[in-house]
């Protein structure tokens, strides 16, 4: 897990940055001085692009294996969820995880 800040003033920042520190969380900290709309649509669009990406591999190893063959992905038994049950999957699992 990353926490990202994301704020026009660097003042207001460095305010709550003893408190991410005293909560041994700061190596965990990203700051970005900038707008926040501009910064999440960013963010957004990074993940879309890297679900894109996994669905066209999906597609053309679908299209590589001969019947009968095995496709294996990797990072396939993070946090243990193809083992759960569906409905004990948060939603936020059922997407590609990208964690900032």
């Amino acid at each position: 897990m990353k926490i990202i800040a994301i704020d026009l003033d660097r003042h207001t920042y460095n305010m709550g940055l003893l408190v991410i520190q005293k909560s041994n969380v700061d190596h965990k900290n990203n700051f970005i001085l900038s707008p926040s709309i501009s910064t999440l649509e960013e963010l957004l669009n990074n993940v879309r692009k890297k679900k894109v990406r996994y669905q066209m591999n999906h597609e053309r190893m679908l299209e590589l294996v001969k019947i009968g063959g095995i496709v294996v992905y990797d990072n396939t038994l993070w946090f243990r969820i193809v083992a759960m049950p569906e409905e004990c999957i948060k939603e936020s699992m059922n997407q590609i995880c990208i964690t900032y």
